[in-house]
C-alpha cells in the first residue's frame, strides 16, 4: 500500500470515527452532536465536534456551538501507540480557551471503548470550580466520561450546581 492510500485510509477512519462518537455522544447525552466538517462542507476548523443548537425546516444547522456540553472534543482514532502529548497539544490551541479532550480509538473497537484524555487540572476545576495546577494528564474511559457529564456538578458558566 503507498503512502498515499494510507494517509486516505487514516483520514477515513478518522472522518468514521468522528461521525460515530457523534452519535454515540447525541444518544447518550441527549443532544444534537455532529462533526464540524458536516457544519463546514468538509473542512474542520477548530475543535471536531459541535453540538447543534437550532435547525431549518430542512433539518440543516443553522446555529451551533464548537463544544459538547461545554468541552472541545478532538477525535483521534488511532492505528499505533496513542501520541497523548501531540494530541493534547493540538486540543490545547483549538480550545479556545474551554476546558478540552482528546477521545482516542484503537481499529476494531467499538465506540463506548474509546479513552478519553484530559489534563488533572481541567477535571479538578470541573469538578470543584477551582483552580489546581496539575497539568498531567489523566485517562479516563469514554462511558464514564459520559456518566460524569450527566452529573449536577458544575454548569457551563462555572457556578456550583
Amino acid at each position: 500500500m503507498s503512502a498515499s492510500q494510507q494517509g486516505r485510509r487514516n483520514r477515513n477512519a478518522g472522518h468514521t470515527f468522528e461521525r460515530d462518537l457523534a452519535t454515540f455522544l447525541s444518544v447518550s447525552l441527549d443532544l444534537d452532536v455532529v462533526t464540524t466538517r458536516s457544519l463546514s462542507g468538509g473542512t474542520a476548523i477548530g475543535a471536531d465536534l459541535a453540538t447543534v443548537l437550532e435547525r431549518d425546516q430542512a433539518g440543516r444547522p443553522t446555529a451551533s456551538i464548537p463544544t459538547v456540553h461545554g468541552w472541545s472534543v478532538e477525535c483521534k482514532a488511532s492505528t499505533g501507540p496513542h501520541k497523548v502529548t501531540q494530541w493534547m497539544r493540538q486540543a490545547r490551541s483549538q480550545a479556545d480557551s474551554r476546558l478540552y479532550v482528546v477521545v482516542a480509538k484503537r481499529p476494531h473497537r467499538p465506540v463506548q471503548d474509546a479513552c478519553v484524555y484530559l489534563t488533572g487540572e481541567a477535571l479538578w476545576w470541573w469538578l470543584t470550580a477551582d483552580s489546581w495546577p496539575d497539568r498531567s494528564v489523566r485517562m479516563l474511559d469514554l462511558v464514564t466520561w459520559v456518566d460524569l457529564l450527566h452529573l449536577p456538578v458544575l454548569d457551563l458558566g462555572g457556578d456550583a450546581a
